[in-house]
């Protein structure tokens, strides 16, 4: 019989498949399910299952049947371990354990970061929604109180009544103010752990290339080699998602001026203040960006003569300096700029996004931030 050109690559497709030995020893439990691994030990107790990632024991009661791989398929699925998991501890070289150590620390710093990032993201919406909030609450607290202080006792039922609005708004002033505190601590935090972890990368790049300089200089071996290509890659993917804006500026003895953007079209001169907890806009630039303030939240402030004022916030779409921009932004509104024709003062709730670099000698003011999908 003549076999047709197909016919003849099946057959020899199926005649490796059976000849390739199976990549991992298979227990089969007595429920149905399967586990693949290395079996590493067996006894009448218990079985020994190396997943790769690390070992599980299975009672021998629960085990049905195992099918071993023989050693060559072990040793294909070792390898193929090695390289998947060339960070778990039983796959590092001898000597490569500090550089594994290092960046399975960064990567995790990164991990808990973006998390923070996205909480932080959530809490700066969330703070305006709060204070937006409290304001709609102290106005209803207002109303209350001028009601129950015109009130008749000589009427218990509508008396009682405004007493309990009274109370009950009273009770939920305090909760959002609560909530405000925890979201403000959430947000504040983000400035700090943005710096941290830029500098981590920093100082574990250099150590990285100071390993590396030494290892070719001594006796390679594939397994090293291998180990400092990925954390390399890695390393590379990493540095790709800090995105750096240098943002141009002047001076005016110690203030730093830039030209700050609000909603994508309405820029001014602010000073860069790290001393500011929040963005401060002017009376006047609200008008022009068109920030209503009507049933927005209100802030106590210090002027500079000491003395304390009252001022409402507002919601930007957007705020920018240079290319560095941040989304949903709350500023202050302030009676007018800090003087010099200034329009504000750029704060800590927008620099927090990012790593704050001046080089005032050279001319050079850089925001450096985590960008991440």
């Amino acid at each position: 019989m003549t076999l047709r050109p197909k016919q003849r690559f099946i057959l020899s497709l199926l005649s490796i498949i059976i000849s390739c030995p199976a990549l991992a020893d298979k227990v089969f439990l007595k429920n149905g399910e399967m586990i693949e691994g290395i079996v590493t030990q067996e006894s009448d107790s218990n079985v020994v299952l190396d997943l790769g990632v690390g070992s599980t024991t299975i009672s021998r009661g629960k085990v049905k049947s195992i099918e071993h791989a023989g050693d060559d398929g072990n040793d294909i699925i070792r390898n193929q371990w090695q390289k998947d998991y060339f960070l778990n501890k039983q796959n590092v070289p001898q000597g490569m354990e500090n550089i594994s150590e290092g960046f399975k620390k960064l990567a995790a710093s990164r991990a808990d970061l973006i998390r923070n990032i996205q909480a932080g993201t959530s809490a700066d919406a969330g703070i305006i929604r709060i204070r937006n909030e409290i304001a709609d609450l102290q106005k209803t607290m207002l109303e209350v109180t001028l009601k129950l202080r015109t009130a008749s006792t000589n009427d218990p039922a509508t008396y009682n009544t405004i007493v309990l609005d009274h109370n009950a708004t009273s009770a939920m002033l305090t909760m959002k103010h609560d909530e405000l505190e925890k979201l403000n601590k959430t947000s504040s935090n983000l400035g700090g752990q943005i710096s941290s972890y830029l500098d981590a990368i920093a100082s574990y790049k250099s150590e990285f290339n100071r390993k590396l300089e030494e290892y070719k200089k001594g006796k390679e071996n594939a397994a090293s080699t291998f180990l400092f290509e990925k954390i390399g890659e890695k390393l590379k993917g990493f540095e790709k998602e800090c995105i750096d804006f240098n943002v141009p500026f002047t001076t005016a003895g110690k203030s730093v001026i830039v030209t700050a953007i609000a909603n994508n079209n309405i820029s001014g001169k602010f000073i860069l203040d790290t001393g500011a907890s929040m963005v401060t806009i002017s009376q006047a630039f609200a008008g022009r960006a068109s920030l209503s303030t009507n049933n927005t939240g209100k802030f106590e402030i210090f002027l500079a003569d000491g003395s304390k004022k009252t001022v409402p916030s507002v919601s930007m779409d957007s705020f920018q300096i240079g290319d560095a921009k941040v989304g949903k932004l709350e500023a202050l509104v302030v009676p007018s700029g800090p003087g010099g024709g200034m329009d504000g003062l750029v704060g800590m709730n927008f620099l927090q996004h990012f790593q704050v670099h001046l080089d005032a000698a050279n001319g050079k003011l850089t925001l450096r931030q985590l960008k991440t999908k």
